[in-house]
């Protein structure tokens, strides 16, 4: 299952998170890093904000927005797309739920 976020509309403060395997966070070193974003509608989004590894190692990683998303299309559903040049893994793993990121008021 994935996790509920609330992002405050217009912050550009980074949104940090940890991806885990089976409760355990992978080590991630050398894999890159996207996001697969879609609305509420269902319609994929090409997020324009920051995807960055806060530190791969721990699986953690940070969302900067830049005020593309919005409360009238949120909730979001989310997956961490990660790629280590030999396979492709997405967060939350397997059949879970995506996560779901909420854009509320400040």
């Amino acid at each position: 299952m994935g996790i509920t976020h609330k992002i405050k509309l217009g912050t550009t403060e980074a949104q940090t998170f940890q991806a885990k395997a089976d409760g355990a966070a992978p080590n991630l070193t050398g894999a890159s890093l996207s996001l697969e974003v879609a609305t509420k509608r269902g319609q994929p989004v090409t997020v324009t904000g920051t995807v960055a590894w806060s530190d791969a190692s721990t699986a953690t990683w940070s969302y900067t927005p830049n005020g593309q998303l919005t409360k009238s299309e949120s909730p979001y559903a989310v997956r961490l797309k990660v790629d280590d040049g030999s396979s492709v893994v997405y967060f939350p793993t397997g059949d879970s739920e995506p996560d779901q990121w909420y854009i509320v008021d400040p």
